[in-house]
Parts: C-alpha cells; sequence; structure tokens
C-alpha cells in the first residue's frame, strides 16, 4: 500500500526528529565504550534499558533551551557526555564510584591532584556550560513546564520521601549489589545509582537522626576513655581480619591427606585450633564483620544493607577512634580497592588516621602499598601483603617509638572464585575418603595450606619485632563453598552445632603467648582489646557483661546515628 505525500512528509519529520537522539545514544555507547576499554566503568550497552530512558529524558529537557539545529543538538548532548565522562575520571583518579554526598570533597579532590589535571578537568566541566549559555533560547512554556514534572517528581521524592523512593527502585530493578558500588554501576547504570545512593542516604539519616546526640554515647566513650587511661603502658595492637578462612580440621567428614594448616601457625592457636567468633554474615560482605569488629555493636542491618556504605566520614566512636583519642597512631591497610564497601569513608569515620591501599588500585594516594605479582590470581598475596605491612611497621615503631600504635590489616586473597595459581603454589592437598571435597574446597584447602605458612611467618616475624604487642586474627567469614550452607553441614563443620555457618576463626596473641578466650561475636572484639590492654580492669563494673538485644539495638543506632552526622 502505498503512502500519502503527507504521511510520507510525517514520517520525515518524525525521523529528523528523532534522528538526534538516536545519534545521541550511539555517542553514549562509544563514549562508555571507550571509557571501560581503559579501565573505567561499564559500557552503557550492560544495562541499556534502565539506564537509556533517564539519560534521553536529561537530553530533551536539555533540547528544549538550545535552538532545533545540528549545532543545538551537539550542545544539548554535552553536558550529559561530560558527565558521563567526569565519573568515570573520577573512578579512574580515585578508585571509586562517585556520589552526591561526595560534592564537599570535590575542593579537596582537587587540591590532590596535580595542577595541570585540574586545570583540564575544570575546563571539561565548563565547557559544556558556556555552550549552553551561549546558545540559549527560549522554550515553550507549557512544554517545558510539563518535561520538568517527571524530574520534579524524582527530586521531590528523593528530598521529601526517599524511602518510597529506594523501596520503588528495589521493586523495579529487583534488587541491588550492595557489596560494590562498581557492580552496581554495572547493573543499573550511572545516573541511576547516583539517585538510588542518595536516596538511601537521605533515608538513612532520617531514620537514624533521633538517636543523634543523646548524652549516654558521648557518657559512654568517656567512661571507657577514662578506664584505658588508667593504664600508664599502652601496648601496640595488631588486628587482622583474614578473608573467607576455614580450619579444614573443623570439618568432621572432611577426609584430607595432611593437615593444610602450618604447623607453626597451630602452635600459635589456643589448644591448637583457635577461639572461635561469630560473624555476622554467611560467605561474604565482609565489611559487616569489619563494622561490628571495630565499632562493637551488630550489624542489623537496619538502615541498610551494609552499615558502612552510609558511613559519611563523621567521626564515630569506634575503636579506633578511642585509641586515637588516646594517643595511639591508627593505621588501616586494605588490600584491595578503595570502592569497595565505601571504604575510605567508613574508616576515616571510625577514627583511622592513615588508611592505605595498594598503588594499582589507588594511584593518587599516598601508600606505601605495592599489589605485586596477581598472574593467575586476581588478588594480592597475603604474604605480599604481610611483607610490606612488616616493613612498614618496623620503620613506624623505630621512627616514632613512644607512640602506639593500631595496625590493622585487611587480606584479600582467599576470595571468590578461589584462583590459585598452580605455577606458583602447585597443589599440596588432596582429599581421601568417601565423602571427598569437590575441585572448590581443593582450591580453599591448598589456598589455606599457603596462607597458613604466610600468616605464621607473619607472626613470627611480628612478635619478634614488638614482643609486647597484642596481636589478633579474625576471619571475615566463612567461604560460601558451591552447595553454600549445606556443604558446610555435609562435611560436618564443628559438628553442625547452631550458628555453626556464622562461626569463624578467632586467634589471640598476648606478650607471645595464645590466649583463650571462649565463643564470642566480633562484635565483642573491642572489649576484648580493651581488657586485654588494661590486664582486665577494663571489665569492672560490669563493661563486660552481656548485652541485651535492646541494649545492642540502642548502641547499634547511636553509632549509625554519628556515622551519618554530616550526611546532610
Amino acid at each position: 500500500m502505498m503512502l500519502s505525500p503527507v504521511s510520507r512528509t510525517r514520517i520525515a519529520h518524525m525521523g529528523r526528529r528523532l534522528l538526534p537522539f538516536a545519534g545521541f545514544t550511539l555517542a553514549l555507547l562509544a563514549l562508555t565504550g571507550i571509557l571501560e576499554w581503559v579501565g573505567a566503568m561499564t559500557w552503557l550497552g550492560w544495562h541499556l534499558l534502565l539506564e537509556l530512558p533517564l539519560v534521553l529524558y536529561l537530553y530533551f529537557l536539555f533540547r528544549q533551551v538550545v535552538p532545533a539545529t545540528r549545532r543545538g543538538a551537539v550542545v544539548a548532548a554535552l553536558p550529559v557526555l561530560v558527565i558521563y565522562f567526569v565519573l568515570d575520571s573520577y573512578y579512574l583518579l580515585f578508585g571509586r564510584v562517585f556520589r552526591l554526598s561526595e560534592l564537599r570533597e570535590v575542593p579537596e579532590a582537587l587540591d590532590v591532584l596535580p595542577w595541570y589535571l585540574g586545570v583540564f578537568i575544570v575546563g571539561v566541566v565548563l565547557l559544556p556550560a558556556v555552550l549552553l549559555l551561549f546558545n540559549l533560547r527560549r522554550p515553550r512554556p507549557l512544554i517545558f513546564v510539563l518535561s520538568l514534572l517527571p524530574l520534579g517528581l524524582i527530586v521531590a521524592s528523593i528530598l521529601w520521601r526517599p524511602d518510597l523512593f529506594v523501596q520503588g527502585f528495589l521493586t523495579a530493578t529487583g534488587g541491588v549489589v550492595e557489596w560494590s558500588d562498581e557492580e552496581a554501576v554495572h547493573q543499573n547504570g550511572r545516573f541511576s545509582m547516583i539517585l538510588y545512593q542518595e536516596a538511601k542516604r537521605r533515608a538513612a539519616v532520617r531514620e537514624a537522626s533521633r538517636y543523634q546526640g543523646l548524652p549516654a554515647y558521648e557518657q559512654a566513650f568517656q567512661d571507657t576513655l577514662a578506664a584505658l587511661r588508667a593504664v600508664s603502658h599502652k601496648r601496640n595492637l595488631h588486628l587482622v581480619v583474614f578473608e573467607g578462612f576455614v580450619d579444614p580440621a573443623r570439618m568432621e567428614r572432611l577426609k584430607l591427606n595432611q593437615d593444610p594448616v602450618d604447623p607453626a601457625l597451630r602452635a600459635l592457636l589456643a589448644d591448637g585450633k583457635g577461639n572461635l567468633s561469630v560473624s555476622p554474615v554467611f560467605g561474604g560482605y565482609t565489611a559487616q564483620a569489619e563494622f561490628e569488629a571495630l565499632c562493637g555493636v551488630p550489624a542489623l542491618q537496619v538502615l541498610g544493607t551494609i552499615e558502612f556504605n552510609l558511613f559519611s566520614g563523621a567521626e564515630v566512636h569506634c575503636l579506633p577512634d578511642v585509641l586515637r583519642q588516646l594517643g595511639y597512631r591508627t593505621i588501616a591497610t586494605n588490600a584491595y580497592k578503595p570502592n569497595f564497601f565505601n571504604a575510605i569513608s567508613a574508616y576515616r569515620g571510625t577514627g583511622f588516621e592513615e588508611v592505605y591501599f595498594a598503588r594499582e588500585y589507588a594511584p593518587q594516594r599516598e601508600t606505601y602499598l605495592t599489589r605485586g605479582d596477581v598472574t593467575g590470581e586476581k588478588y594480592m598475596f597475603d604474604q605480599t601483603l604481610f611483607e610490606q605491612n612488616l616493613a612498614f611497621v618496623r620503620q613506624q615503631l623505630s621512627e616514632h617509638p613512644d607512640r602506639p600504635l593500631l595496625n590493622y590489616v585487611l587480606t584479600i586473597y582467599g576470595h571468590w572464585p578461589y584462583m590459585i595459581n598452580e605455577g606458583v603454589r602447585p597443589r599440596v592437598i588432596e582429599a581421601r575418603g568417601p565423602n571427598r571435597a569437590d575441585g572448590e574446597l581443593l582450591r580453599i584447602v591448598n589456598q589455606v595450606h599457603y596462607r597458613s605458612r604466610a600468616l605464621a611467618a607473619y607472626l613470627r616475624e611480628l612478635m619478634a619485632l614488638d614482643p609486647e604487642g597484642i596481636v589478633l586474627i579474625l576471619a571475615d567469614h566463612l567461604p560460601p563453598l558451591e552447595q553454600g550452607k549445606a556443604a558446610y553441614e555435609r562435611f560436618g563443620y564443628l559438628g553442625n552445632r547452631p550458628q555453626s555457618d556464622y562461626s569463624t576463626l578467632l586467634a589471640v596473641i598476648d606478650h607471645g603467648r595464645p590466649a583463650t578466650t571462649g565463643s564470642l561475636h566480633h562484635h565483642d572484639i573491642p572489649q576484648l582489646l580493651y581488657r586485654l590492654l588494661t590486664g582486665g580492669s577494663y571489665c569492672e563494673g560490669g563493661r563486660c557483661r552481656k548485652r541485651s538485644e535492646a541494649e545492642l539495638r540502642d548502641a547499634y543506632l547511636q553509632v549509625m546515628a554519628h556515622a551519618l552526622a554530616d550526611a546532610n
């Protein structure tokens, strides 16, 4: 059927109107593809259906205020393209995904960059603004006002009903990856996640605001300081959070050709196996274990799935802050990327004065750490991390002998998918018996063989370097295994007793000897360390008594209220 001249004219006219949007989409796909190729965030094509309507809507708004010409189409596209470029440049430079709450940190970020790079970024940002200013035209009032309504609704919901925005977003997307901003962007897009994270932050601020400024919170902090100040000799603390560790000797129905755990490490564990601590998580979400161990409250997830993701950098009276107030030099060393679990803001908020990442992950940050060779394994090997940390601690103790040290180390080797370069670390451990281990578990136990050897060497050198220090080794969680908790039940981990799938290694070395602590929770770690520092006097007056669920919840909300204090 032949189209009439009028119909052909209308189709041609519609094509001309849609052509700029098609060109804009192709430009954005090309830009994000190039950015991903150079190591930035993900290509738009991976989340096209979710992100594209939003960016096309923004492009449409800019089109309303510029001439309907080819030049106008380019001028309208530039702001969106530049924002994408700046977001990915931020990720490349600082190793983390930008959030709106970080706008206050832009001057600081520009200050640490070389002047020419700062000038380039400012110039790139100003260029589309200047072009837009010189190409403005008066939009048609009614159409423009109607066009702004969706944006107004989005902004209003984030400002006044952020909880509804978050719930609607989760419903529409089927959930958000919480352990990594980078993965969340890959799943949902840059602009979408900026809006979601801001709404989530504001919802958390509202929930916690009624717990801000409570006298009991500050009084408990002052009481803790007073109890610890009574000790004249302040010993160094070394706290190592070990990624995904399991002791195969505790799996009753797993038979191996030899013990994977190095004999030297066995000798440093209480009763040869160490104590146990109940983690808040199974198989992942390391930041939850960190939050409990550093802040001394359970990770209840009342304000969000990952508490660290909500930290604004505001001061919280966690373990590092307490020790900092006592004159300790508080140092955190993280073997992976700063964008994981909002690490920089979280560590700053808990009280760490210095935070170090491998220079490969954060090239613009000062550090003593390098990732080393990760060929065939992806993650920094524990020995590489420990040797560098030992050299760093040795230097600090030599240069600052009168200042006590909190040396906090988070490992990453042993993380899923348990890659092991057998050319460097050949397989030593094999399974025996009818209840055989699968390939993944065999990789894990062979990793344990090499990791335990590295840990034993580290502890030996550390105790020789700091014989009066307190060393605490804590596993964040159990490795998940292919069948999850069912795998641990099949192998009889800890006799399948209650909470066995959350029970992880806790090793304490006090004055060079293993200390028996019994079974604890991760959130009991600060009190344990205070007790060791004071020879037990800290616990006088019932400070170390078991807290009720109501007390733990109140303590949690007070911590989170202060963690969000500057998150306006």
